[in-house]
This record gives structure tokens, sequence and C-alpha cells, in this order.
């Protein structure tokens, strides 16, 4: 229990750290890391896994995309990228899993369903597989393929964590449930090597955007590079984890929830 409520204020802390820099997709200054003692606004990356609470109250722990669905459109009302994609899919009778993909070829890869991963891993503690087999029928809402994949994976590492304090071992045990071949493992895998050498995260973060990069400033790629460059080189401190997924920009209020758990 008390591992979870920590997970639970890292998330929030690390999402009201990154909140005002989101979108920006320069190296930001660190000085929100110093601001702790703040209030703790609504986040889509919050607010979505509450509903998932609530929906595993109500329907149990067999509880389907479809319920998941029914929840959504009774409580969620976020209007950005892939949500809307979603909804309007939802509408038109679009089940899942095909309603994360159908007409959404721009934001499925976003980082939506990978900062609502946390939940299934908190419910599974020591039980990856099954944190990861509630992310997949979570992300196919609204995203396909690598996003799904993404959150599988912290999902994952999340149940583990419970059991394992070494990063690198939780990065290389969640690595199991996404295709090596998928671009998501890969960015993990690439950033796990290059965090051994010298570079500094500047000079990572860069080879990341360059390999790995997308316009979209939300797309999971870049940002679960981020994520894990953070979790990587800041195990010393809660304080240096948050000021490096900051500092890397994009989608930096998810980067800094994530990485905070």
């Amino acid at each position: 229990y008390d591992k979870v409520l920590a997970g639970w204020y890292g998330k929030f802390i690390g999402g009201t750290i990154g909140a005002p820099y989101e979108g920006d997709k320069r190296c930001s200054s660190d000085e929100g890391v110093e601001k702790f003692n703040i209030d703790i606004e609504p986040n889509d990356d919050s607010d979505f896994q509450i509903v998932w609470l609530s929906a595993l109250e109500k329907y149990g722990p067999l509880l389907t995309s479809a319920d998941l669905r029914d929840m959504w459109m009774e409580h969620i009302w976020y209007p950005f990228g892939e949500y809307s994609y979603a909804v309007k899919n939802f509408r038109m009778g679009v089940q899942p899993s095909a309603s994360g993909s159908f007409n959404n070829a721009y934001f499925k890869e976003g980082m939506g369903c990978l900062i609502r991963s946390e939940i299934w891993g908190f419910i599974s503690p020591g039980l990856s597989n099954r944190a990861a087999a509630y992310a997949r029928i979570d992300g196919c809402l609204d995203h396909g393929d690598e996003a799904v994949w993404a959150e599988q994976f912290f999902a994952a590492m999340v149940a583990d964590a419970f059991f394992e304090r070494d990063v690198r071992k939780l990065i290389d045990g969640s690595l199991e449930y996404i295709p090596a071949v998928s671009r998501i493992g890969k960015v993990i895998s690439f950033v796990r090597e290059r965090t051994d050498s010298k570079d500094s995260c500047a000079d990572i973060r860069k080879e990341i955007l360059r390999h790995f990069g997308h316009p979209d400033a939300t797309n999971c790629i870049q940002n679960a590079g981020f994520i894990a460059l953070a979790l990587l080189r800041g195990t010393d401190s809660f304080e240096n984890c948050m000021r490096i997924a900051l500092n890397c920009g994009y989608d930096s209020d998810c980067t800094c929830a994530t990485a905070g758990v």
C-alpha cells in the first residue's frame, strides 16, 4: 500500500512539474522541479485512471475494452488528439480494438494510453503479465500498435517494481511484453545502451530525436525514450529524475508523471 501511495504521489507531482512546459520541443529550464508545494491540478494522466478504478469496482477484474469504453463515454470529457478520434469512432459504432486505429493515423501512437498504464501495474503487484494484458485492453480504445505496446511495457514495469528496484532489470523484463522489432522496443533498448556511455543527457536526447523523432510532441516513441533516460540517469534522486525528464521537453507533463511513479 505504501508503494502504491508513493507511486500516485510521484505521478501527480511529476505531472504538475511538467505541465507548464507541455508541448515545448526545446530543452526546458529546470525551475519547475523546485515547485513541489503547489496544488495538484486535474490532468488526463490521472483522471483516466480514476475512472478505470471505478470501472474495476463496477465490473470486476474481468472487465473488457467495452466496459472501459462505456465508462469513458459516461465520465471523460477530454477532447484532445487521439481522444477525440476514439470518441468519434465510438459514436460511429467502431468497436475496440479497431477504435484506436481507424481514421487515426497521426495520433494513434500518442502518449494518451501510456500515461494511464500505472493503475494496471498497481493492481497486479509482481504479475507483470497480467498488468500487460490489462494495458492491452485499455490502450486499444484510442491507440494502435506502438502506443499499446508502450502501455504494456510501462504497466509491466510498475507491476515488477513492487519486488525489484534495479531499473535496468525492470526494463529488461518488461521488454518481453513488446515485439522486438517494434520502434518502442528499439528506442528503449537504444537509451538503455546509450546511458552506459559517458555522453550527457542532452546528447542522448539529441540522438533520440534524430533516430526516433516525430513532429507530434505527444508521440510515444520519442517520449518513452525520454522517460527511460530519466529513469536510468536519475536513479540518485527523485529530483534529478524529474529534472532530466523535464529538460527533454515535448510531452513533459506525461514524461515527468510516468517517470515519477
